[in-house]
């Protein structure tokens, strides 16, 4: 073998050790781009400060337990498909392959495509079930129940996408979640997938530190027939889509004004999307006893459908004592949980949220009806939701009413309910849409059945543009007397709004420039119509 082709042997069989070891620094992660899932912790210290304990993850006795779930296109059977679940420990980071999402994404982009919409603007969104818990004790000692989202022609290009969750002892909701693009040739520690199995929730023999959801009961567009008229559904691709209200008005009186009302969603280069509502806690067995559950409701972090550039508007002015509502084609989908650990329960999990909505090109497509919806879904709507006059300060409500010519926007409501800057902005009132099948599932009577519509109607989905300064336009005007209307009068309108019988959750956290400053837990009512 001459020097040359000894120099040739030595600079590949380097080249490969170099290779290998780099392989091997990052967990074999050269080819396997994917979701990275990385916990940060934090918990109060005897003095109410806020201290991080991230660290927690690194000892062995720590396990964390993680399910996900996608939103799957209307092209797959189920709405929601488990894409990954499973047990890890050792690190605060968990990868997740984008194998485990490809079909799903797949089938997205086909319905994006045929559709007319753009596929780089278009989001779909996973719900994420973690249990972090000593594993000596079997405290459990942090947990997570809520969304994100993501981009599926993101997961069909073999993009990685980092997910920093932060998160407290206090609350089952990321504190916030940064996503970025991240690059898989990065070091990082990995935690150890710990071992898998499906077992079922009463199963004698099974792993300690296994979680298992249970769906107990679940309800979508297709529970709705029989219960709602034939014009309230279209059916594409196999599944139903419902009319769902974005926009309720009601100008009660025949001694009234003109009332103007209009929405718009859609600003150019911004993203708006819904977002799920979620809780958590000891619900079926206070509702099978009529009782009303007392837990907090929360909106999601991620979009379970959402994009940028969709654009719709609505308008309308209704004359005295007339009613009118702006809709859209959606398919919304309730599910309720028992979780249980090792056969042990452990609570409940309810969800609400909208899996797509249905557009044309960059319209979102939907319409709007004379009178009120259907009276099942306003008498549910009823029950869910509490009556309140509107009084708004330093704006025209100020005093209670809208005097001839004065307006309020859709923005200026929408801020002042979002009193802990948790981005909630127009409500839609999908727990009362789906809440008579909901009864028709579980066949209760009397007290219980009454409980049950009034917990099931106060979830709203919120949808909302991305960020707390941006909000759904549109608005409220009273035209007083109205040329060419007649019955109209140039008197003052008082607006009422319907608000959720629960109060939302959300722990506002400290600025940035006092890391250590505790959380500020506070709860906020929603707006579900305009009256």
């Amino acid at each position: 073998m001459g020097p040359r082709r000894l120099l040739a042997l030595v600079v590949i069989v380097l080249l490969a050790l170099s290779i290998l070891s780099v392989y091997t620094v990052l967990g074999g992660l050269l080819s396997k781009p994917g979701l990275y899932l990385e916990f940060k912790l934090y918990n109060y210290n005897t003095s109410n400060r806020i201290i991080e304990e991230t660290g927690l993850l690194s000892r062995p006795d720590i396990i964390l337990f993680l399910e996900a779930t996608a939103i799957a296109p209307p092209t797959h059977k189920e709405d929601l498909v488990v894409v990954h679940r499973a047990l890890y420990r050792g690190s605060n980071t968990i990868f997740i392959p984008l194998s485990k999402l490809y079909d799903i994404a797949r089938g997205w982009l086909e319905v994006y495509k045929s559709r007319g919409g753009d596929p780089e603007k278009t989001y779909s969104g996973l719900i994420l079930r973690v249990f972090i818990h000593d594993a000596r004790t079997s405290k459990i000692l942090y947990e997570l129940y809520d969304s994100i989202s993501y981009k599926p022609v993101d997961i069909i290009r073999g993009k990685s996408l980092s997910y920093i969750i932060h998160l407290a002892r206090s609350t089952p909701k990321a504190l916030k979640v940064d996503v970025f693009y991240a690059n898989p040739l990065t070091p990082r520690k990995l935690a150890v997938e710990a071992g898998f199995k499906d077992v079922s929730p009463m199963e004698p023999i099974c792993w300690p530190d296994y979680y298992v959801r249970e769906l107990v009961v679940e309800v979508k567009p297709e529970d709705l027939k029989g219960i709602l008229p034939e014009e309230y559904f279209t059916s594409i691709n196999g599944k139903l889509y419902v009319k769902t209200p974005v926009l309720i008005a009601w100008n009660k009186y025949d001694y009234s004004g003109s009332v103007g009302v209009s929405i718009n969603i859609g600003r150019k280069n911004a993203k708006a999307g819904v977002y799920p509502t979620l809780t958590s806690g000891s619900i079926l067995s206070n509702l099978s006893n009529g009782i009303l559950p007392d837990v907090p409701l929360w909106k999601g972090s991620g979009f379970t459908w959402g994009g940028e550039n969709y654009y719709y508007g609505m308008s309308y002015l209704l004359r005295p004592n007339t009613q009118w509502w702006a809709w859209i084609w959606a398919r919304p989908v309730f599910r309720i949980y028992k979780v249980y650990k090792c056969g042990i329960y452990v609570g409940d999990d309810v969800e609400n949220l909208i899996t797509d909505i249905l557009t044309s090109g960059s319209t979102i497509q939907g319409g709007y009806d004379y009178g009120l919806p259907h009276e099942a879904l306003m008498n549910d709507f009823y029950k869910g939701t509490n009556l309140t006059l509107l009084s708004i300060p330093e704006t025209a409500l100020g005093d209670g009413k809208l005097d001839p010519g004065e307006s309020i926007t859709l923005d200026q409501i929408f801020q002042y309910y979002d009193k802990c800057n948790a981005d909630f902005e127009l409500p839609i009132p999908a727990g009362a849409i789906l809440a008579r099948a909901i009864l028709a599932k579980l066949h209760p009577a009397g007290i219980v059945a009454e409980v049950i519509i009034a917990f099931v109607s106060a979830f709203q989905i919120s949808l909302s543009h991305e960020g707390a300064s941006i909000y759904i336009a549109g608005n409220i005007v009273n035209h007083g007397d109205y040329p060419g209307i007649p019955g109209d009068y140039n008197v003052p309108e008082y607006v009422y709004v319907r608000t959720s019988r629960y109060k939302y959750h959300y722990d506002i956290p400290p600025p940035w420039w006092c890391f250590w400053c505790p959380l500020t837990p506070c709860d906020f009512n929603v707006p579900a119509g305009i009256y």
